[in-house]
């Protein structure tokens, strides 16, 4: 199995945003002029992903390319590392990143947009060992011994963030860059189970035909997380963000965000 995820190429897209021709603020650039940003995430469909034909495509990218025609923007993608990319973002070197979770140290460098979804985690396990980790919460999961996968950029919600953070349990956790990776892990025996976004989930034991190795667990992990678009403080205005949330509000209002929910994660 390990060579199967390996054969799954880690890309992380990014887009740089050219200037919001709508109410730009005074020290943005000339519209039409490319500015230095980029929206970007890991390949996770079905909110992110690479089609049949190479093109960029999936739920948060459909998103951004609405928000943006309907802000006047242009978006010109790139490549690059989560890591890369969030240390460009820190610098000003890029405007925007989607599917971001809001932190204290994240609020220091970054802007918020208002929540584009909802993150739901859940636990994924080898099919038939379910009832072998019994367990009213992940703390008593993990004091079984139970040995958890993540992937080493989320930011996941607080159940889930208190056993990475719990030092009796760190020779417990495991970390992948991506969700392939964690099935691999899985199915080779190195871990127990894996945290991962529902539909990415979904979409990952669908996409390798996993369906009869992989189920996901019953034991609830928390309320989940609000998902962003976050901006560079460093190369984006207040402004800017709040006329794009309102951008974000018109696709709501017009029915055009449930079509694209109901297309993507239904």
């Amino acid at each position: 199995m390990r060579h199967l995820c390996r054969a799954v190429t880690l890309i992380i897209l990014g887009a740089a945003l050219a200037a919001c021709s709508r109410q730009a603020p005074p020290d943005s650039p000339a519209a039409g002029e490319a500015a230095t940003a980029a929206e970007s995430a890991a390949v996770m469909p079905p909110f992110h992903y690479e089609d049949v034909g190479g093109e960029l495509a999936g739920f948060d990218v459909a998103l951004l390319r609405a928000m943006a025609a309907e802000a006047g923007c242009e978006l010109q993608f790139e490549r690059d590392s989560w890591g890369a990319l969030l240390g460009k973002l820190r610098e000003g070197r890029l405007d925007l990143l989607t599917g971001a979770t809001s932190t204290e140290e994240r609020q220091e460098f970054a802007l918020f947009s208002a929540p584009i979804r909802r993150e739901e985690f859940a636990l994924y396990v080898r099919a038939g060992e379910v009832s072998a980790w019994r367990a009213d919460s992940p703390g008593d999961l993990m004091e079984q011994g139970f040995r958890l996968g993540v992937i080493d950029a989320y930011v996941y919600d607080d159940v889930i963030e208190s056993i990475l953070a719990a030092p009796d349990y760190m020779e417990q956790v495991a970390y992948a860059h991506f969700g392939e990776a964690l099935g691999g892990m899985l199915l080779d025996g190195e871990i127990d189970g894996f945290v991962e976004n529902v539909y990415a989930a979904a979409s990952i034991i669908r996409r390798l035909g996993l369906s009869e190795s992989i189920t996901r667990h019953p034991l609830r992990l928390g309320e989940g997380t609000d998902v962003h678009i976050m901006y560079s403080k460093a190369s984006v205005s207040p402004k800017q963000v709040a006329q794009l949330d309102a951008a974000l509000q018109r696709l709501k209002d017009s029915g055009s965000y449930e079509a694209l929910r109901v297309q993507y994660l239904e």
